[in-house]
């Protein structure tokens, strides 16, 4: 269950992003506590909070100063999302923060442990505005099979697009950036996930592009795109198979958001791109969907 404190979208500084990114455990959790106090100590919130179980069901030590002492063994079930970083980014000391995050993105579940949908605090099922990509997957996170990067320029590009000054930009990169001559449209940062927003008396079809990289360990790989079109919204994925021969290959694609149906009622709808992999593995790679009237 999504806690009634935790944060909920859309971004109101910039609704083209969705948020939130993704969720983890943080409420009532069983932790390890070094001091006078106790030998554990229930907590909430993911930065303080954070269990840490190895193989054998033994709990990890877990300082609340954020030191933590982790067994090999440990390594395997971090369960809070800095955790998982931290996990992936042992394992793949390569990668950027961006396919970090896209990993853990990508590879998330989407039922509770008893196999039902994730449901929100007021007991429907959690929408993308709840729980972004869903509940994180430590297992999963290490071989996501497709990423979707971005470099240090791809979010410069995104403040120029926000008409943010050089001396603006400066101010965060610690240096001139430059602002290409084709700024970025709204939605087209390569981000795991898409936030459209239909405004009153705008276009009613919205295209946006993807880049992905192939991250297995298989020389080859076919994937092949799935949808689910939100309520009022047409959905078509250019091409819909991806086709990689070796790691690190990326390929893109776009995405035409069309409306088919109106509705002064309607205020947001929610769908899902898949990329299921029907050739070198079995991942299926996830972007959820929200649409914004």
């Amino acid at each position: 269950m999504v806690a009634a404190n935790s944060s909920r979208g859309p971004s109101k500084g910039y609704p083209h992003n969705l948020k939130p990114d993704k969720i983890g455990p943080g409420v009532n959790i069983l932790e390890a506590y070094t001091g006078d106090i106790a030998d554990y100590y229930i907590d909430s919130g993911t930065s303080i909070a954070c269990l840490k179980i190895d193989d054998a069901g033994r709990a990890c030590i877990c300082e609340l100063s954020h030191y933590f002492w982790l067994p090999p063994s440990c390594i395997a079930k971090l369960s809070d999302p800095p955790g998982v970083a931290a996990l992936v980014k042992a394992i793949h000391p390569t990668w950027s923060p961006a396919a970090i995050k896209s990993a853990l993105m990508k590879s998330s579940y989407t039922v509770d442990n008893a196999g039902q949908p994730i449901r929100d605090s007021y007991m429907e099922p959690a929408n993308p505005f709840a729980m972004g990509a869903r509940h994180v997957d430590p297992k999963a996170a290490v071989d996501p099979g497709l990423v979707y990067d971005m470099a240090p320029q791809d979010y410069i590009n995104l403040l120029c697009s926000l008409n943010s000054t050089k001396e603006k930009i400066a101010l965060l990169t610690k240096e001139r950036g430059f602002c290409p001559k084709a700024t970025l449209e709204a939605g087209d940062l390569n981000y795991p996930s898409f936030s459209v927003v239909f405004e009153s008396g705008s276009k009613s079809v919205h295209v946006k592009r993807r880049r992905v990289t192939y991250v297995s360990r298989k020389d080859h790989a076919v994937y092949q795109v799935t949808v689910k079109n939100p309520p009022g919204v047409n959905i078509s994925v250019k091409p819909r198979k991806l086709v990689f021969r070796k790691r690190n290959d990326t390929a893109s694609y776009s995405v035409t958001f069309r409306i088919h149906l109106t509705s002064s009622d309607m205020k947001m709808g929610f769908g899902e791109i898949g990329w299921k992999c029907i050739e070198g593995g079995t991942q299926l790679v996830r972007s959820p969907i929200a649409i914004i009237w």
